[in-house]
């Protein structure tokens, strides 16, 4: 329900007691405010009226900023027009000393998809199953504040789906996919994913997560190309790890035409990169011997998604009793191991959360989903 918010260290969320929300007015300050898709004033709190919600109309990405104020401005909503063939994704910032939440809509009001663990919180419509229907909308909520009131950052991206719905775009590299274990023998000799020193031979490593161990640059020459099909609204994270003073390793990312998406070139013995996929397209992560330096290594390269994957994997909770509850699980990954920590939340009142833990279960997926039964 928009404006709720519980917190849960569990894949699975039960809401097994009722909780109680009071919807405050449209508007509730606005004097001193200016917030993003505003001429002046305060942005609407909730969705009784959507027409007056402000409508953002932009090609490509806009930011904005806002305001929140505690005890009368804890939400505020904008919207997105979006084309069929459109998906939307949002990253919100905001003071260390506050903690503010994220969370897009469809057209229903339905949620998509919500983001409340970080700092920027990021969401996308490629996190949801379900179909936006044309409108998108943006709710801005407070957790909790440092003081009175504080200031929020947001950008807002539009980008054009797949007809895969996820499965990224198509690369030039003619490489071959790295094997699974994925695992070279650590010398600095030729390693298992040669050849791949070039954007046409670099190894494929679209079918995230990717770990591989026991890598090398062995020549002052040699270099090593990762290719990975970024989804549009979608993080991805790639980690370098090796013995410094054996030999200093860098690496880039860049498009499949060179455009800079980021680098690392540190002293220490590891090199990290953080990469927003504004849209969907071919990518290149570079791995290389700082001046022919020679070395061993690990990579792995991941995405916020769960599981660190390209597609949303999810566990639907649904209470039969009060000691039965069944799982659906779907987007899993063959082969791979999965664990499930399941918790009630009570939410009283006074505004106190109490968490019980349930207990667990854990599943290696032989398929893309999976049913279970767990008693508590």
């Amino acid at each position: 329900m928009l404006g709720t918010r519980a917190r849960s260290l569990a894949l699975a969320l039960l809401l097994l007691l009722g909780t109680m929300t009071v919807t405050p007015a449209v508007s509730a300050v606005g004097p001193n405010q200016n917030d993003m898709g505003m001429t002046s004033g305060d942005l609407p709190d909730n969705l009784s009226t959507p027409t007056s919600v402000p409508n953002l109309i932009f090609s490509g990405s806009v930011t904005g900023s806002g305001e929140l104020v505690s005890g009368t401005d804890d939400i505020d909503i904008l919207r997105v027009s979006l084309n069929t063939n459109e998906g939307l994704a949002a990253e919100l910032s905001f003071a260390s000393g506050d903690d503010f939440d994220l969370e897009i809509l469809d057209t229903n009001q339905n949620s998509m998809a919500y983001s409340y663990f970080g700092n920027p919180e990021t969401v996308s419509t490629n996190s949801s199953f379900s179909n936006h229907g044309g409108m998108v909308y943006i709710a801005i909520s407070a957790y909790s504040f440092a003081g009175t009131s504080g200031a929020w950052n947001l950008t807002v991206w539009k980008f054009t789906t797949g007809s895969s719905g996820g499965g990224g775009g198509s690369g030039n590299s003619s490489g071959s996919a790295p094997p699974n274990p994925c695992t070279g023998n650590g010398t600095t000799t030729s390693d298992i994913l040669e050849p791949n020193d070039s954007i046409a031979t670099a190894t494929k490593a679209s079918s995230l997560p990717l770990d591989c161990t026991g890598l090398s640059i062995h020549s002052t020459t040699d270099v090593d190309y990762f290719e990975v099909d970024m989804v549009a609204g979608v993080t991805y994270y790639v980690n370098v790890t090796f013995q410094h003073f054996n030999g200093d390793i860098d690496i880039e990312w860049e498009t499949a035409t060179g455009g800079f998406l980021s680098s690392s070139g540190s002293t220490s013995n590891i090199e990290s990169m953080t990469v927003f996929a504004s849209t969907t397209q071919a990518t290149y992560v570079h791995v290389y011997g700082y001046s022919g330096a020679i070395n061993t290594y690990d990579i792995e390269i991941t995405t916020d998604l769960p599981g660190g994957g390209q597609s949303f994997t999810s566990v639907v909770p649904t209470v039969v009793n009060e000691t039965t509850t069944d799982l659906v699980f779907s987007g899993l990954t063959n082969g791979s191991a999965y664990s499930v920590n399941l918790s009630m939340e009570q939410v009283l009142f006074n505004g106190s959360v109490v968490t019980t833990a349930l207990g667990g279960l854990n599943h290696t997926a032989n398929g893309t989903g999976h049913n279970a039964t767990m008693t508590h």
